[in-house]
């Protein structure tokens, strides 16, 4: 009974929390049923969210909510590995472009169908309507202005 009521007196905070820590917990083991090992998930989060001609490093930082410093770092990290690489912007050239390359575009396929499996047992589990509410919601609350 104690149980009951602490879970249902968690702030929202502390409950989006948990779900982000159990949702990470299931595409990490997904990645690794996929073969995708060699990559962290802050790494395959952004490696998601590279389209294949490219993103710059403050618009991934952007989408992140992160520094561009620290999105820097592990753009770096991920060219070291060969999965992304930076380029010159044709159009800013004080800009760069961060690409993934075809070890990178293969690695996409992978997780993106490793992040579908993890949608699926939420789906699952909450009925595919159901899960399509709360990721309408969710977009809704992180694309409010602050």
């Amino acid at each position: 009974m104690a149980g009951k009521k602490a879970r249902a007196e968690a702030g929202l905070g502390v409950l989006l929390a948990r779900a982000n820590a159990q949702f990470s917990q299931k595409l990490l083991a997904r990645f690794a049923d996929q073969g995708a090992r060699e990559i962290s998930l802050a790494g395959a989060i952004v490696l998601l969210g590279v389209p294949g001609a490219g993103a710059r490093i403050s618009d991934l930082a952007g989408r992140a909510a992160v520094t561009k410093q620290a999105m820097g770092q592990l753009v770096r990290e991920l060219a070291a590995q060969g999965i992304v690489e930076v380029a010159e912007d044709s159009s800013d050239r004080r800009a760069r472009l961060v690409r993934p390359t075809q070890n990178g575009l293969a690695l996409q396929k992978r997780l993106a169908a490793a992040e579908k499996a993890a949608e699926d047992e939420y789906a699952a589990a909450l009925g595919r309507k159901r899960l399509l509410k709360l990721r309408g919601w969710l977009e809704r609350l992180v694309a409010a202005p602050d």
